[in-house]
């Protein structure tokens, strides 16, 4: 329900920004998270998400991106 974002470049960017995450880890990862809210972020350009608790901020874990078939 809650959501900040802070973005300290220039970006200029016109159309849809969709990332793909396999639920499933999605949901594990959420579930094992022991707050009420989450903190997400990347880890660079290319890289995983870093999920950790908002409040403790020690529960790390990191999920890939699933790369789109060009096609």
């Amino acid at each position: 329900d809650v959501s900040n974002f802070v973005y300290d470049l220039n970006l200029e960017y016109d159309g849809d920004f969709v990332i793909d995450l396999n639920g499933n880890y999605l949901l594990q990862t959420i579930d094992v998270l022991k707050d009420d809210k989450l903190f997400v972020r990347f880890s660079d350009e290319n890289g995983s998400f870093i999920f950790d608790s908002f409040n403790f901020k020690n529960q790390k874990s990191l999920i890939r991106p699933i790369r789109r078939r060009k096609g």
